[in-house]
């Protein structure tokens, strides 16, 4: 049986999730006894997950096995990750190519995402790139790679489609003070480590880490480096054991702290090349 839809609306469910598909082009060529092929483009498409377009393409067969067992190509394009309840308004668009194999109730894959731009808060991307594995219930992200800053950031994590919950894990090399912070008159290499996880709404969704720079600036100040650790829970963003090391001295804050744009900087510490006390300067608050 040769099965063709030209232009239609159609509603999927799959395992709990739901999509809308507009502007659907399908030719199917159907025979239960042996295989059946696929060839489908979409338009804009809704529910679980927002994007552009769906491709798929491939052969069911049902001869091989008790069930029917599939060899799929599948794209998602241009997907709105905030449909995705990141915990994070990200807007940029995302595109998942995947060859799905096995039986339809189980059917699994490896692929790849594409990004242009990425744009979260406090951190610029581009040419996002990396590995992708899907198992039916998890996304599992792979050997993730982008430019940032003048550096590179390499990462990985797990995104579960069903309580939509997520870890990642990022490292980031060689990012530039100076792009980062383009009117803080700061100048040196950042390596950042960074921790992102959520279960699925703003207020769940936290960001932790540590950084160290390599020799730089400060306006006409050189130092040696500036280290220190961060978390971010909601609207807090907490900055601890900073530390700047000059030439002789140090400069060490139990914690900075900015919340709803307002800093609060703990008395600050400077200590001489062997880490004894020379004087406090309590700051206080802007």
């Amino acid at each position: 049986m040769e099965l063709k839809f030209e232009n239609c609306r159609m509603e999927v469910f799959h395992k709990g999730r739901h999509y809308l598909l507009s502007r659907v082009n399908l030719a199917s060529d159907i025979n239960t006894d042996k295989a059946m092929t696929i060839d489908a483009r979409t338009g804009s498409f809704g529910g679980t997950m927002i994007g552009s377009s769906v491709n798929l393409k491939g052969k069911v067969d049902f001869a091989s096995d008790e069930v029917p067992v599939g060899d799929l190509q599948l794209s998602f394009v241009d997907v709105d990750p905030s449909s995705l309840d990141l915990g994070i308004n990200i807007y940029d668009k995302m595109t998942m190519d995947s060859h799905l194999t096995g039986p339809l109730n189980d059917i699994s894959g490896e692929g790849r995402l594409q990004m242009g731009e990425l744009h979260i808060p406090g951190l610029y991307f581009q040419d996002v790139e990396g590995k992708i594995h899907y198992d039916g219930a998890k996304l599992d992200f792979q050997d993730v790679t982008a430019s940032v800053y003048g550096g590179r950031l390499q990462a990985e994590g797990t995104y579960d489609l069903d309580t939509r919950y997520y870890q990642i894990h990022g490292v980031g090399r060689n990012l530039q003070a100076a792009q980062a912070l383009p009117k803080s008159h700061l100048y040196c290499n950042v390596d950042v480590d960074l921790n992102l996880a959520s279960k699925g709404t703003s207020r769940e969704t936290t960001a932790y880490g540590s950084f160290v720079s390599g020799e730089g600036r400060y306006r006409i100040m050189p130092f040696k480096r500036i280290t220190g650790k961060f978390n971010q829970a909601y609207r807090d963003l907490q900055f601890y054991d900073v530390a700047i090391e000059f030439a002789g001295f140090s400069v060490a804050t139990d914690a900075l702290q900015i919340k709803d744009k307002k800093l609060t900087l703990s008395p600050i510490n400077l200590k001489d090349s062997l880490g004894n006390d020379i004087t406090t300067i309590d700051v206080g608050r802007e």
